[in-house]
């Protein structure tokens, strides 16, 4: 398995204590990097310095159809900033003995009653959090993230019979498994979902009233939330036809949250665990969440990274230290990083993934420059600004010959296509059901819905999942459909 518009410059602030000259400039700045990038509907900002809020705003759209302007208390889906939220979890339930970071998993179910448990003996949670653990399982990975067919039956069988070492061993690499497998492990050994202990041990105490690991909270509360929508193929955002619900939430990636919230989250960590005068969280907690226990390297656009933690990224912005992460999926990106020793925490969180990293990031760098001396007016930023429209142009003219040759293929499916329609079941990856409509393919793999388009192989279709364009190939034996191999898992007709 695989690894698998416009802008209305309207702004909805919530503004507390901030000089008003450095508001301004960020402000202008702001609408001057997404009049370069009208394919992202809407943006929130949020900016601390030295424990005040500066500015918790918003700009643009959160649903374009509906009408509604993004502000300070739209929700927007963050992606893999999840991460540093589930790490302080982890934190917090060490430090009230519940867990214990260096202990093998074997110590917790489900992991010491598996037929494997040799496997997860000598991994801790630690080096499930700092990406570590040297194992690899894309089937609980993709299942996660991307079909929502997870229950804890299913995971603890792809525990069992998939999860593999990796060859390199314990080294570095980033990925979603080991938060996945956190996730597991929390329900298996406490009978609660991560979403919960969340709740209970970090949203509420940290008074985050517009951040949920469950959509369908939202949802309920009438929280105005933000949709995703796609703009690489053309500058009118195009809204996405996949929506995180609440069973593609997970550890690893499965957050809702605010501007106004993610000001909260910054200001608690650059106040060692206060919030509102009150000690909320331990120092200690909060020094141990932003230390590296893993080394990294990497050069980012903005970021040059030196290590990970508990669901931070260490990492140097100049001369400055920095922790952060960001996340993306289908129509979102999100960032959230702090600088620890000048006192300043940021959070840009745009509904669109495609540009909305970089515009993001410019809008974050533009920031930290300004406070750090480096710029002092909107055009000191200009070069930066046309290099972004730049790359939106031959990213775009890209994409556009890419779709182009993909429009102009012809199909190769030796039957029609109604005898390709049916319903296909892989152990591991889930059901995949393809239905025919107005001489269309429509597929359906958990969550995630595409039309199929022709492809270049024989009894073969085209599908793109989350952004991603991959094949599934037919079998065809005597005159029907048998079986359907998607990123070389056989998918067996079961109707």
């Amino acid at each position: 398995m695989h690894r698998i518009i416009f802008i209305w410059l309207i702004t909805s602030a919530l503004v507390v204590s901030a000089p008003a000259q450095d508001t301004k400039i960020f402000d202008s700045f702001i609408q001057r990097a997404l009049q370069a990038t009208p394919m992202v509907p809407g943006i929130g900002v949020a900016v601390v310095k030295n424990g005040e809020v500066v500015m918790a705003q918003g700009y643009g759209y959160a649903d374009i159809e509906a009408g509604l302007k993004a502000n300070g208390e739209t929700s927007y889906y963050i992606a893999s900033v999840t991460k540093s939220f589930t790490g302080l979890l982890a934190l917090l339930l060490a430090d009230e003995g519940l867990i214990d970071l260096d202990a093998p998993l074997t110590t917790y179910k489900p992991f010491g009653q598996l037929k494997n448990k040799d496997v997860f003996a000598k991994i801790t949670i630690r080096e499930l959090l700092n990406h570590t653990s040297g194992i690899e399982n894309d089937y609980i990975v993709f299942r996660e993230a991307y079909t929502g067919d997870k229950s804890l039956e299913i995971m603890t069988m792809l525990l069992e019979e998939k999860t593999t070492l990796r060859k390199e061993g314990k080294t570095y690499r980033y990925d979603n498994l080991g938060y996945n497998i956190f996730g597991i492990l929390l329900e298996a050994e406490f009978g609660k979902k991560w979403q919960d202990l969340l709740q209970e041990k970090v949203f509420s105490p940290l008074k985050m009233t517009r951040t949920s690991a469950y959509i369908s909270r939202g949802e309920k509360k009438n929280w105005p939330m933000a949709w995703p929508y796609e703009g690489i193929v053309s500058m009118d955002p195009r809204r996405s036809a996949l929506m995180k619900n609440d069973d593609m939430m997970q550890a690893a990636g499965g957050l809702i949250c605010s501007p106004k919230d993610a000001a909260n989250w910054i200001i608690t960590y650059l106040n060692k665990g206060q919030l509102n005068g009150k000690q909320v969280i331990k120092p200690s907690i909060i020094e141990a969440a932003l230390q590296p226990t893993a080394t990294s390297a990497r050069e980012g656009d903005i970021f040059n990274d030196t290590g990970y933690g508990a669901g931070w990224i260490t990492a140097q912005f100049g001369e400055q230290k920095v922790n952060y992460h960001f996340g993306g999926f289908v129509g979102f990106f999100s960032h959230i990083s702090i600088m620890p020793e000048k006192n300043i925490g940021i959070a840009v969180f745009a509904n669109e993934n495609a540009f909305g990293d970089n515009v993001s990031n410019l809008i974050a760098a533009f920031i930290y420059d300004y406070y750090l001396g480096n710029v002092d007016a909107v055009d000191d930023y200009e070069d930066k600004i046309q290099a972004l429209k730049q790359r939106i142009a031959d990213v775009q003219k890209n994409m556009q010959n890419h779709y182009a040759k993909i429009a102009a293929r012809e199909w190769k499916l030796e039957l029609t296509k109604g005898a390709y329609a049916g319903t296909y079941f892989n152990k591991y990856v889930g059901t995949v059901e393809i239905l025919e409509g107005s001489d269309e393919l429509h597929v359906t793999m958990g969550s995630m819905k595409a039309v199929a388009t022709p492809f270049t192989e024989p009894n073969s279709i085209r599908v793109e999942f989350a952004g991603n364009g991959n094949a599934m190939q037919f079998e065809v034996k005597d005159g029907r459909v048998t079986t359907l191999n998607f990123e070389g898992d056989i998918f067996e007709r079961v109707k």
